[in-house]
């Protein structure tokens, strides 16, 4: 090879590793963010499935209680559940040899099939068990797929939202079985206790977290008529304050959804570029 052509290839030589290297970081980058993507379809599946057993959670605090007219909702959202499990296990093959969603599946297997059987309290502590465990679940899903922090490398607040919803589930299910049960029902001052013991979480939480205004907002007024109306007056029906507290839950669930397609967005973008 002649000594000028031997010249030019050692000069380009540079050039062609530096192309390679940043070949290799798209490269990465678009794997890493296809991960991301498919991430985002295992929360937005995996926050349809929470919501349902939060509501299966209420429902059946209200009808334990002693409010049949809830039942029809109950034995409803159960089916609703078991095709959220379905439909779960359909969304890729990452979730089947996973401990933690396995977990989930036994855990709602066993509650489902002895919930009729089991006392007011041991049922809503083994939803509150079972919303642990798919919580734990969903931050596997955010640490396996690169969520935990977003593009610029602060923590993503999707979950923390997470957190002010189930605190405000626990305060709906055992706010329906007070108001269910009346005042001089079996579990009525243990349940008073858990109910006040949430509210003052849920205050703390509030202080802490940076929670929209629009649903802090809903939090604030729905602690306001719980003391007003279920601790000292007792002046609501349990299927008004279930669609009360409901409505608030969903708003915190509304704010999960528009962060967690802002992180698909960004996603999509980069995928783009």
């Amino acid at each position: 090879m002649p000594l000028g052509a031997v010249n030019h290839a050692v000069q380009l030589l540079p050039l062609l590793v530096l192309g390679l290297i940043v070949f290799g970081f798209y490269l990465r980058r678009q794997i890493i963010c296809r991960q991301q993507l498919q991430g985002v379809r295992w929360l937005q599946s995996m926050r349809i499935l929470l919501a349902h057993i939060q509501k299966h959670r209420g429902l059946a605090a209200g009808v334990m209680s002693g409010e049949r007219a809830l039942l029809s909702q109950l034995e409803e959202v159960q089916q609703l559940i078991s095709r959220d499990l379905l439909h779960i296990a359909d969304v890729g093959d990452w979730v089947k040899d996973n401990v933690h969603w396995l977990a989930v599946t036994a855990h709602w297997a066993r509650l489902a099939g002895r919930l009729h059987s089991m006392g007011l309290l041991n049922a809503i502590d083994q939803h509150n068990r079972l919303i642990k465990n798919i919580l734990v679940f969903i931050d596997d899903i955010a640490a396996e797929h690169y969520l935990t922090k977003d593009v610029r490398g602060a923590p993503n607040n999707w979950r923390e939202l997470l957190a002010a919803a189930e605190s405000v589930g626990q305060a709906r299910a055992l706010g329906t079985a007070l108001t269910a049960g009346g005042r001089y029902f079996e579990f009525a001052l243990k349940t008073r206790a858990e109910l006040i013991q949430v509210m003052l979480n849920l205050q703390e939480m509030l202080e802490k977290m940076d929670l929209p205004h629009a649903q802090q907002q809903a939090v604030h007024e729905l602690l306001s008529y719980i003391k007003t109306h279920i601790l000292v007056n007792e002046q609501s029906s349990a299927a008004d304050f279930f669609a009360r507290a409901t409505y608030c839950l969903d708003s915190i669930l509304l704010a999960f959804d528009e962060e967690l397609s802002r992180v698909q967005q960004r996603l999509s973008n980069l995928r783009r570029v």
